[in-house]
């Protein structure tokens, strides 16, 4: 096996969600899902691996996506990425690939990704951070797929050397739907 550039790093986690959501949606029908990712950069190139289980009411029980970027600064303020996903699952549901760019500075960022095959699933994501609050990372992610499907949630985390600890809100918990619309997950570094 070939071993890596001494400049290069590797960075990964181990990790536990009360529900796997994803641009809005879950993906394991309200189900807990463990997840894991190992990541390989060097120079602003990076490669990661990420899986989680899912549920989707079929035979399909395994997610596992491969990313490969290209992150640079633009000015002494803001960082670019580019770079393409691929999305694969271990049963019934065929593979997805996105290309996607996105532009941010420590208020925040703008992703746009596009599936490669299909256009109309084409996403444009803001996240804001929140600065003024020191005791735990608070930051909203909005994200619109069209004129008529979009998303909005809550995302609270605290780290804790080795572990990261969050929940994620999505907006129907305003409704009286906390339960449904919430996500308590744990991450340990390795």
């Amino acid at each position: 096996m070939a071993s890596l550039p001494a400049f290069a790093s590797v960075s990964g986690h181990l990790g536990y969600t009360s529900d796997y959501m994803y641009r809005g949606v879950s993906q394991s029908q309200g189900a807990n899902a463990f997840q894991g990712s190992v990541a390989i950069e060097s120079n602003g190139f990076a490669l990661e691996l990420w899986a989680s289980e899912v549920d989707f009411g079929t035979d399909t029980s395994l997610e596992y996506d491969f990313t490969g970027s290209y992150t640079f600064q633009a000015t002494n303020k803001v960082h670019m990425s580019v770079g393409v996903i691929q999305y694969n699952y271990d049963k019934d549901i065929d593979d997805v690939e996105e290309w996607f760019v996105s532009m941010g500075n420590t208020l925040g960022t703008v992703k746009y990704f596009a599936d490669i095959d299909n256009s109309e699933t084409d996403l444009v994501q803001v996240f804001l951070n929140v600065p003024f609050i020191k005791v735990v990372d608070v930051k909203f992610e909005h994200g619109i797929f069209d004129k008529e499907n979009d998303y909005t949630m809550l995302h609270v985390s605290k780290e804790f050397e080795k572990f990261n600890v969050g929940v994620l809100i999505g907006e129907e918990a305003k409704d009286g739907q906390f339960s449904d619309s919430a996500s308590f997950w744990v991450q340990y570094k390795l």
